[in-house]
């Protein structure tokens, strides 16, 4: 995910959950809870979004690389490669 595609993905969960945050006047050096009169429980919902989005343009982009048309497809090919959708990731050490 490149920097464009970052803050729009920022800017479109930000409109969900306040659309009348105006993204224009967003200073990038600036907090950005501090800019935004949005509380806890808005700002969870915010990164919620930012991750479901991310989690989306990633699976497009893998899907598309992998030359698969479907989230069954990409779940099929990682079967057939050994990954088990329930492994636990090793642990560092």
């Amino acid at each position: 995910m490149n920097a464009e595609e970052a803050k729009t993905a920022v800017f479109a969960a930000l409109r969900e959950i306040a659309p009348e945050a105006d993204a224009s006047v967003i200073e990038p050096d600036v907090e950005f809870r501090e800019q935004l009169d949005i509380d806890s429980m808005d700002f969870l919902n915010l990164i919620i979004g930012i991750h479901e989005r991310t989690v989306k343009l990633h699976r497009t982009s893998i899907t598309a690389k992998l030359g698969v048309r479907s989230v069954a497809e990409l779940t099929r090919l990682t079967q057939e490669a050994g990954f088990e959708a329930d492994a636990a990731p090793a642990s560092p050490g």
